[in-house]
């Protein structure tokens, strides 16, 4: 009982592995733990997303969900630590699945 808490080690800021950045970070917490969307309606959001994007030659955060699914399962639990804001957001959260 009288146990420290478990040591969650710190990232450096701007590194957001397995992620290629805070925004793709962003999205697979909002979509997957957030709002729990489904598998079909985070494709339909995606495709519409590059189809707005399309004509600046640029591209979405992800292809589709399974792209976000592949970034969640490469988190190494206890590992990861992502700071948003004032908030500490541990890899473990988003890997309740």
């Amino acid at each position: 009982m009288d146990a420290p808490p478990p040591h969650h080690p710190t990232t450096a800021p701007g590194d957001w592995k397995p992620f290629e950045d805070g925004l793709q970070f962003k999205v697979a917490d909002f979509l997957y733990r957030q709002e729990e969307m489904s598998q079909g309606n985070i494709n339909h959001l995606l495709e519409l997303w590059a189809s707005s994007l399309e004509k600046h030659g640029a591209h979405g955060p992800f292809d589709n969900f399974k792209g976000i699914y592949d970034k969640i399962d490469a988190i190494e639990e206890g590992k990861t630590c992502y700071n948003l804001s004032t908030t500490s957001i541990y890899a473990e959260i988003i890997l309740k699945r």
